[in-house]
């Protein structure tokens, strides 16, 4: 009996908690975008029900980002917004929020050209012979190379959402025979889920996967192969392009408005936490001036502060009396998950931990050689020998603030002339956003070093 009743539990909790989450999502992304529309809607339709107020908010809303998303696609649009862009890349604290916000959106609705996991497939990972799940994110064509790199994610269990984007040669890959939903459920469940039996086959065997394009074939487009009425299929073609259409205008839509929203919240929040805080001991000590210039002087204690805390975690008094609060702060249960945590999210927002070292993108030979994982050189290691190993950072997906360290030969690490932001995006996005074709040169080469400004620091 307590055996069925956990079991019973357990299910039901499948079932609830994730409809929870869902549901407050849900009100949570609506408070903060259609609900902002409420005061303008509810006098348009006069007395009728509340939920017709939400309907019609929800409805506008929709409505004000399919005409973004055309904006978006048209010349002038993308003048605009590129020049909006360039102005918010120029304010400190703004480009990082917003760079970060939009490098999260891209990655949700990557977009029309995207075609996101496209299938499941078995990996050797972490070495020849032993298999994982993982999900194919595209094909990259490295030049001068025989044959084309299928990008894999490989999930942890059991937050599938992070892992490993490794390059992989189309002869370790293998069609799992099974759904990316089943791989998901697989990865998410610790493999209870995985189906009892898989029908592997080559990579290139997968209908679902096709190298370059990633296509995926219409089902209704293979039923209507066999059907005679032209009308029909004309209708349901027509059907099927507008409801692309629209989607991907409300997908380009939510990569305009949702970064901005999403900075202006932040921003407004760090505001409220900074400087509105100070602002009433501004105001006791100055006196009485007008609300502007109490924000700007109390801007100008804030920036002061931090400024002041910069420096004093750089001298050694300061370090070690940061290190005694962190220690002091890790013995109380509740409060060093909250701390740890903002830390981290702080830390991933700035890159502070490894933005200084983050100076060649490269890719290196891992889990095992023939297969590539996406890194950044951070340096070099003399051995006693004479020798040089290289210091190669790999950061995890999707969080590159976690990743392990390897020491590698300098003919194992390959040069593959990516910026660090378009690296960045490749690992975050677990291979979604990688470019489909690169260049590799090896370190091994006095030239290449030069190139990515190595030579000096050896």
């Amino acid at each position: 009996m307590s055996a069925r009743l956990r079991t019973f539990l357990l299910r039901g909790l499948i079932v609830v908690v994730p409809l929870g989450i869902t549901v407050y999502v849900l009100l949570f992304i609506y408070r903060f975008t259609a609900a902002q529309l409420v005061p303008m809607v509810r006098p348009l339709v006069g007395h009728l029900p509340d939920f017709t107020v939400v309907l019609f908010s929800v409805a506008l809303y929709m409505g004000v980002i399919f005409i973004l998303g055309v904006v978006a696609k048209a010349a002038a649009g993308r003048r605009l917004i590129g020049l909006m862009e360039y102005i918010l890349h120029k304010i400190p604290m703004v480009k990082t929020i917003y760079g970060a916000s939009r490098q999260v959106v891209d990655v949700m609705s990557p977009g029309e050209a995207q075609g996101g996991y496209k299938a499941a497939v078995l990996v050797d990972f972490p070495c020849p012979g032993v298999k994982s799940v993982g999900v194919v994110t595209g094909w990259t064509h490295v030049e001068g190379g025989l044959e084309e790199y299928c990008r894999v994610f490989v999930p942890t269990t059991p937050n599938p959402t992070s892992g490993y984007f490794i390059l992989y040669p189309q002869a370790c890959v293998q069609s799992a025979g099974i759904s990316v939903e089943d791989a998901v459920k697989s990865a998410l469940s610790a493999g209870i889920l995985l189906p009892d039996s898989i029908d592997l086959q080559p990579v290139r065997g997968i209908p679902a996967v096709h190298a370059g394009t990633g296509a995926v074939p219409d089902p209704e487009e293979e039923a209507l192969a066999g059907n005679p009425g032209i009308w029909q299929r004309k209708m349901r073609r027509f059907l099927r392009h507008t409801r692309t259409l629209v989607r991907n205008r409300l997908l380009s839509g939510v990569l305009v408005i949702v970064p901005l929203a999403i900075t202006v919240v932040v921003v407004r929040f760090i505001f409220q936490l900074t400087v509105g805080k100070v602002a009433p001991f501004t105001q006791l000590l100055v006196g009485e001036l007008p609300e502007y210039a109490i924000t700007a002087i109390s801007l100008a204690f804030v920036v002061a502060g931090v400024y002041a805390a910069g420096v004093a975690a750089t001298v050694v008094l300061g370090k070690r009396l940061i290190l005694i609060g962190e220690l002091f702060i890790d013995r109380i249960p509740l409060v060093k998950t909250v701390y740890s945590s903002s830390k981290q999210m702080v830390e991933s927002l700035t890159l502070q931990s490894i933005a200084g070292s983050m100076r060649v993108p490269v890719l290196a030979k891992f889990p095992f050689t023939g297969a590539y994982a996406m890194g950044f050189l951070v340096g070099t290691v003399r051995c006693a020998d004479g020798g040089i190993l290289y210091k190669t950072y790999l950061p995890t997906t999707p969080n590159i603030t976690v990743g392990i360290l390897e020491l590698y030969q300098p003919e194992d690490v390959f040069w593959c002339g990516l910026g660090v932001e378009e690296m960045v995006k490749s690992i975050v996005s677990g291979g979604i956003l990688a470019p489909a074709v690169m260049r590799l040169s090896a370190f091994s080469d006095p030239k290449t070093r030069n190139l990515a400004g190595l030579g000096a620091h050896e």
